[in-house]
């Protein structure tokens, strides 16, 4: 449902290809990989925000396309409750090592982007996103209640979950690396997320570019 022009899309496409080879992030592991990234940066490009909410740095991989993709005055506003991994720091950026919820000095209603990779729940950071009218988010490790094992403790509940809430079940259990997790989602109200945003799961890239697919990332987009 996104319009891109095509001369537009292939010139962020080349572009990404050399800003990845320009990283100085030694590894990207943990992170949004090679194809992510790609859709990430072209979405950056298309929607040219001028305010981006980031909750969950990590190396500062993301936050580097963001600084690549956007204009010089555009401000990027930063959350993590542990930046001590971060290996790219941006001009453009706000750090704050704490979680978005906790800060007062930021004025959220001006946020026209955001991304969400950060092991909470979506849930939570999409009613977030609609008390201050935020009309675009990206959120990563956007994992399938089948595939909660694969993550470990992903934003339960997932985007996934929150479109598919009717058909699966509400209490579920698994287990990762020999640790046993529960979650129960029961009496979430996801009508008003589901009817304000459009929920677009980014598409597998590994068979046209050869990097491999890392993580589940989808498009939040307002209607």
């Amino acid at each position: 449902g996104i319009k891109f022009e095509r001369n537009n899309l292939i010139k962020a496409i080349e572009s990404y290809e050399q800003i990845f080879r320009s990283v100085k992030i030694r590894d990207l592991n943990g992170g949004m990989g090679f194809n992510n990234g790609l859709f990430f940066y072209i979405l950056l490009s298309h929607f040219a925000p001028k305010n981006i909410l980031e909750s969950g740095i990590w190396k500062g991989y993301s936050t580097y396309l963001i600084d690549n993709a956007t204009f010089d005055k555009t401000k990027i506003f930063c959350f993590d409750i542990n930046l001590s991994n971060r290996q790219f720091r941006s001009e453009k950026a706000n750090y704050f090592e704490k979680d978005l919820t906790s800060v007062t000095e930021v004025d959220f209603s001006t946020i026209d982007f955001a991304l969400f990779d950060d092991h909470v729940s979506i849930y939570d950071r999409l009613k977030f996103c609609l008390e201050n009218k935020i009309e675009i988010a990206v959120v990563d490790d956007d994992v399938a209640l089948t595939q909660v094992h694969s993550d470990g403790w992903p934003s339960i509940p997932t985007a996934s979950m929150i479109y598919n809430y009717d058909k699966i079940p509400k209490k579920f259990d698994w287990s990762w690396n020999g640790m046993q997790a529960n979650a129960d989602i029961t009496g979430l109200k996801v009508d008003d997320i589901c009817k304000f945003y459009k929920y677009i799961p980014f598409p597998e890239l590994q068979k046209f570019t050869g990097y491999k697919d890392v993580s589940y990332t989808s498009l939040i987009l307002k209607r």
